[in-house]
């Protein structure tokens, strides 16, 4: 029992912190996939089997190097020199993702409470820093209490849009300006791709603490199907 509840918490760290990189402005999966009607069904379940199955491996490999950072995996995986460079691509991801989350929490605050929008931007660069002067496992237990609410309200929103929505399942491709099946298979690679990139250092360290490869591969699989449902 104990293990599938480490399991899960490390699920639930994953999920919190690559829905946070896909739903940082409420824009990506509209950009994403929603423009390419039920193409974009292909698209989601490809970045969720994406996410999935190299979550699962990249979280036992942490789990197998009892790292604390990413760079070790990334030196094991590709090498010193590619892995150094596949390393500040993953730190210009990071930074482009926190801009992006910023500048969409400055715009939350405009429009949910009449708050300028630098003010709301400079409360969430608060929050962002007062998160990081925590210890790790702390922020790891935040996402884990975070994380359950956050996927009960997206079910409960798709749920609200499934059943009261105002367009038929069947009439999609209709409506939407366009339905392009090879630009929803590409965009399923690149949002799956940009989620783990942000994902990717913190699925290593919490894999280095699991007690368990076994641990750590089931808490990087559940957090993929959950992924992929929402």
């Amino acid at each position: 029992m104990k293990k599938y509840s480490e399991a899960i918490k490390i699920a639930f760290a994953y999920v919190g912190v690559v829905v946070g990189a896909g739903f940082s402005t409420g824009q990506e999966v509209l950009q994403f996939f929603s423009q390419f009607g039920i193409y974009s069904y292909i698209g989601v379940v490809i970045s969720g089997l994406i996410l999935t199955f190299i979550g699962r491996q990249v979280a036992k490999i942490g789990t197998a190097f009892d790292a604390e950072n990413h760079e070790s995996t990334l030196e094991y995986l590709f090498g010193k020199k590619l892995g150094l460079v596949i390393d500040y691509v993953l730190i210009l991801s990071l930074y482009a993702v926190t801009i992006t989350m910023i500048a969409g929490a400055g715009s939350t605050f405009n429009e949910s409470f009449g708050v300028p929008t630098w003010l709301g931007a400079l409360i969430m660069c608060i929050i962002v820093y007062i998160t990081l002067l925590m210890d790790f496992n702390k922020i790891v237990r935040a996402l884990g209490v975070v994380t359950p609410v956050l996927i009960v309200l997206v079910v409960l929103i798709a749920a609200a849009s499934l059943f009261q929505g105002s367009i038929p399942f069947s009439k999609i491709n209709s409506v939407v300006e366009k339905p392009n099946l090879g630009i929803a298979i590409w965009n399923g690679f690149n949002y799956g791709g940009l989620a783990f990139a942000v994902g990717f250092s913190t699925l290593v360290a919490i894999g280095g603490d699991a007690s368990k490869r076994l641990v750590s591969g089931l808490g990087g699989l559940i957090g993929g199907v959950v992924y992929l449902v929402l």
